[in-house]
């Protein structure tokens, strides 16, 4: 392999740091149309989270996952979730469901286009 291919493999995976309630939600919007993602996310869980700075308090919903994807997959994520969305607006899904959904969404798209935000 060139060195030049090796480094754009390098660059296309990120470790993203992900709270376990946004990686819970994420897991039952992908359960349905990407079950091995939502799979892998799932053992992801079952791991040691990060360790918590000394100023953080809380318990487990404050726990933090350093999560490691690929490009193309952030995009299927976001792929998934934008199909969920829409698919909830249009069976009439309750507003918090549908925009639950959009957050997740945004949030994804953010670390997609390297904009990642705090969770």
């Amino acid at each position: 392999m060139s060195p030049a291919v090796h480094n754009l493999l390098v660059i296309t995976a990120m470790i993203i740091r992900v709270r376990r309630p946004l990686l819970r939600a994420t897991i039952l919007r992908l359960q349905q149309r990407w079950s091995e993602m939502a799979a892998a996310f799932e053992r992801q869980m079952q791991t040691a989270p990060r360790a918590k700075p000394a100023q953080r308090q809380g318990g487990s919903e404050t726990d933090e996952f350093n999560v490691e994807l690929r490009r193309d997959q952030i995009e299927q994520i976001v792929e998934v979730l934008g199909d969920t969305e829409g698919s909830l607006a249009e069976s009439g899904a309750p507003t918090f469901r549908v925009s639950a959904t959009a957050d997740l969404l945004d949030y994804w798209n953010a670390h997609l286009f390297g904009l990642g935000r705090p969770n």
